[in-house]
């Protein structure tokens, strides 16, 4: 089943254990997709560093925890694409830090949100099925998903 990008952001929100991120007001100028895709960007960033936390021992393990920020991650994940609507406020609003190849190469884009759908499916599925100690292979390919998309496709 696939959210629509608001619903996975609301489904992700809730429940992050991670340092929260200070709410800024936007400017006026800035668009409601950015706003929101953003939001979903650092909601999947706290909960990934929120697993790797726990693999690598900084914060105590909590499977029941670990289940739902995967499952989090794997809604958001499924819902990636759906957050780059190609349209003008989108692409070049003044705060989206989005490289025009979103739009330009979507089958490159399209292959890494994939690449990240996969890889938050095979940790939610390694730690449903009671596999704790795949988590830490799992989430750093969590991460590798990540940083190859962002390689290609977020502006410095």
């Amino acid at each position: 089943m696939r959210l629509s990008f608001s619903a996975a952001c609301a489904a992700v929100l809730p429940c992050l254990p991670a340092a929260p991120v200070p709410a800024q007001e936007a400017p006026p100028h800035v668009s409601e997709s950015i706003l929101q895709r953003q939001e979903g960007m650092y909601a999947m960033e706290a909960a990934l560093d929120a697993l790797e936390r726990m693999t690598d021992g900084r914060l105590a393990p909590d499977t029941g925890l670990a289940i739902d920020l995967a499952v989090r991650l794997s809604v958001w994940a499924g819902s990636l694409a759906d957050a780059f609507p190609d349209t003008p406020a989108s692409r070049w609003g003044p705060a989206s830090r989005a490289r025009q190849e979103v739009w330009t190469d979507p089958g490159g884009f399209l292959a890494r949100a994939l690449a990240l759908e996969e890889a938050t499916g095979a940790l939610t599925r390694g730690l449903a099925a009671g596999g704790a100690a795949l988590v830490g292979p799992q989430t750093r390919a969590v991460r590798a998903a990540c940083t190859a998309c962002h390689a290609g496709y977020l502006a410095p």
